[in-house]
């Protein structure tokens, strides 16, 4: 198996929607992506899928992506594995056996999300209902010459980092000055936050949602 760095007529790269059809240890699957590549990847001998709609791993290939029972590569993304449960439970699957060999993928149980799906749902409304958390969010609002003197300051910091230029390289600059503008920013919201005499937006938001889990799980609603 080798990848060349080619273009295909007219200068066009793989791109598009794909649809393949997999067999992951016996498990036979559907799997739904995106890919966008320049790289033509020829002779794979142990391809992922089958391709129904798309390119693969190149023009005119008829087959996408890698699996050898060990090693799964694929050019979809889109993102592959959100859009593919199927995938994402096989890949949890086989990291479990790294430790437990023994461990099937039948073995994996559904998750209880009943009261996840149904607190984003109801958030917004049973946020906006608490007044607490209203006044600790109309506080973070820039609504005075205070206001935008401490949360322009994580912005100068980093700004003055950046043109000190501490590294030789760029890029550690850039990730210098974003780590202190950060940092300054958690400082300027614990500041608001005590200056106005409220607890933090956070907080506010873990403490509701603990009441209504304990709630759901008391009475099935909340």
């Amino acid at each position: 198996m080798k990848t060349r760095f080619r273009s295909g007529k007219a200068g066009s790269r793989c791109i598009g929607n794909v649809v393949i059809d997999a067999d992951l240890d016996g498990l036979k699957t559907r799997i739904v992506g995106f890919e966008n590549h320049g790289g033509q990847t020829l002779n794979v001998t142990h391809p992922l899928g089958k391709v129904v709609k798309g390119y693969g791993n190149s023009f005119g290939a008829g087959f996408e992506g890698f699996y050898d029972g060990i090693i799964l590569g694929t050019y979809l993304h889109g993102p592959l594995l959100p859009k593919n449960p199927e995938v994402a439970d096989f890949v949890i699957s086989k990291a479990i056996q790294k430790r437990n060999p023994d461990f099937k993928y039948s073995d994996l149980k559904p998750l209880e999300d009943k009261f996840e799906m149904l607190w984003l749902e109801k958030r917004k409304a049973i946020l906006m209902n608490n007044e607490e958390y209203r006044k600790a969010t109309e506080g973070y609002k820039m609504s005075s010459g205070a206001d935008w003197l401490l949360f322009g300051m994580p912005i100068v910091a980093a700004i003055v980092v950046l043109d000190q230029s501490f590294f030789a390289n760029e890029m550690l600059n850039w990730l210098l000055g974003a780590g202190v503008a950060a940092v300054l920013f958690v400082i300027a919201v614990a500041v608001k936050a005590y200056i106005i005499g409220v607890r933090p937006v956070s907080e506010i938001e873990d403490e509701i949602k603990q009441r209504c889990k304990e709630q759901f799980e008391a009475t099935g609603k909340f």
